[in-house]
């Protein structure tokens, strides 16, 4: 009984929608299941992200040149090769002299950049011996690099004997081929 009754409720429900404009209509019907449980999600994914988002942290470095506004006249203070600020010396509206240390940067980025220049020079200048010498049909000579680690100059000795053996190769080849 409660079926029929049902059944006859939306016949009617039908017809009377048939004689309204479609707006109308479309405002009238029933909202499908997917289009609400795909709101549904798009609802969730919102909230899990904007929850997310309020308790990740999030770390990012912002590079900026900056200037100190004296009283008076402006003067743009810069470090030639930039870095990281280790201290800052004045405060706000505070008087400074010439010759006042305003602030200090960190020295460790420019010391260790020195480093790499370092290291890379040495190896470099032991390679230039590596093939001087193979180019001389000589052992290379290690010895005047007093600062090279002595990994580094086995690595240039099997570079070298790598070297030795595939000149030797290649002149067995050629002597083969003469023959």
């Amino acid at each position: 009984m409660i079926k029929n009754k049902k059944h006859r409720h939306g016949k009617k429900r039908e017809k009377q929608t048939r004689y309204l404009s479609q707006a109308i209509q479309l405002e009238e019907a029933v909202n499908p299941h997917i289009i609400r449980a795909t709101m549904s999600m798009i609802s969730l994914a919102i909230l899990i992200f904007l929850g997310w988002a309020g308790f990740t942290n999030i770390n990012e470095v912002a590079r900026t040149p900056g200037e100190i506004v004296p009283q008076g006249h402006q003067q743009t203070v810069q470090h030639l090769e930039g870095g990281m600020i280790k201290s800052i010396n004045t405060q706000e509206g505070e008087v400074v002299n010439e010759g006042d240390i305003l602030i200090t940067l960190d020295s460790a980025s420019v010391k260790k950049d020195l480093e790499r220049a370092q290291i890379k020079d040495l190896n470099l200048a032991m390679q230039a011996e590596r093939l001087r010498a193979f180019v001389q049909g000589r052992t290379p000579d290690f010895s005047q690099f007093e600062r090279a680690d002595q990994a580094i100059i086995e690595d240039h000795m099997s570079f070298f004997g790598g070297m030795k053996d595939s000149r030797t190769k290649e002149e067995q080849v050629i002597l083969e081929q003469i023959q």
